[in-house]
């Protein structure tokens, strides 16, 4: 007696060399929604006094999608006015930013931006779910 068994492996074939190219166009763009959503709120929670801290808030994303790789920064204080240029506290949107956090409450852009239901660091999980979707083959 011979049990004759065939599998069509052509769809996990193709899968397979997808999966191998790395993430798509669509899941790039995902990622750069995803990023821009997390920049907004981080905006959002710096709170306004000398507009120096709220306007160094810059995000950068990747131009390429080669080599499989896709990392983007948040980035606050980048640059600004001098210390020296107004009186009061200090303007460097660098130095602001400790300044606001050693201040506590609704100052504390860095807490408020990252910590709570519904933050910056909770929305890390938006990664996983479009490289899961994309692995999926949905769109």
């Amino acid at each position: 007696m011979r049990i004759e068994i065939e599998v069509d492996t052509s769809e996990v074939d193709r899968d397979l060399s997808r999966i191998a190219l790395g993430p798509n166009a669509t899941a790039h763009i995902r990622f750069a929604q995803a990023l821009t959503g997390q920049w907004l709120m981080a905006k959002a929670a710096v709170h306004i006094e000398t507009g120096s801290l709220f306007a160094s808030l810059h995000m950068s994303t990747p131009v390429s999608f080669h080599n499989g790789d896709w990392s983007a920064e948040i980035v606050a204080g980048a640059g600004g006015v001098p210390d020296y240029a107004f009186p009061g506290p200090p303007r460097d949107p660098g130095k602001y930013a400790i300044f606001e956090f050693e201040r506590g409450g609704d100052h504390d852009w860095i807490r408020s931006s990252y910590d709570g239901g519904d933050s910056v660091k909770d929305r890390e999980g938006e990664y996983s779910r479009i490289i899961t979707d994309w692995m999926r083959g949905m769109k």
